[in-house]
């Protein structure tokens, strides 16, 4: 059995992107997309737990799962509060019914790699991340929708570029714990989990009843 539960996520991720690829626009409206990636984390002041789906944008065996993000959003302050913990879930349900957990600790993506980013982002997206208050109470929804785009038509305009805000950029979440998950029939789920020593950080398998 595999021992490296990242090289198992990118074959499965990779299938599912093929997979999702091969299927008419049709499918694809009605299908998960394969990155969308749901971050949980924790208000520390009353315990109480939230979700949110976002991008996955890259993963690697250094780096981890990487995702983008207002640093004043809700998630962002749940996270720095909360020594970084976070839990991640992939749900893949059709058409081959996979679904991968993770928990781990996120930290700040270096700024070099948040500019690099950034400065690939489409224009509309730059000033959404300058623009929004992301989590905060927005009053007057219509006024902010006729600002960004007034803002957005005067930039193409005059060909102007917008630079990274120091509250935007990445976390990257090292696993501590990968759960893959395959359905199956009867419920005869297979469930594999992968936990990280802290001091040797080798993984360990085990196999988890449905």
């Amino acid at each position: 059995m595999e021992q490296e539960p990242m090289k198992r996520f990118s074959e499965w991720y990779y299938l599912v992107e093929k997979t999702y690829q091969n299927q008419t626009d049709e499918v694809k409206a009605m299908l998960i997309e394969p990155y969308a990636m749901t971050v949980a984390t924790t208000d520390i002041t009353n315990d109480q737990p939230s979700t949110r789906n976002v991008f996955l944008k890259e993963f690697s065996e250094q780096e981890g799962f990487i995702f983008f993000t207002n640093y004043r959003s809700r998630k962002a302050n749940e996270i720095l509060n909360n020594d970084g913990k976070v839990a991640l879930n992939f749900y893949w349900p059709y058409p081959i019914g996979r679904q991968v957990r993770v928990e781990g600790v996120a930290s700040m993506l270096e700024k070099e790699k948040s500019d690099t980013y950034f400065k690939s982002r489409p224009i509309g997206s730059q000033l959404m991340s300058q623009l929004s208050h992301q989590s905060k109470e927005l009053k007057n929804r219509e006024e902010f929708v006729q600002t960004h785009l007034q803002t957005l038509n005067n930039l193409i305009e005059n060909k102007e570029e917008i630079n990274r805000p120091e509250y935007w950029g990445g976390f990257k979440v090292k696993p501590n714990v990968i759960e893959f998950w395959q359905s199956g029939e009867y419920r005869l789920a297979e469930r594999i989990q992968y936990k990280r020593d802290p001091i040797s950080d080798t993984w360990s398998m085990i196999y988890l009843y449905p």
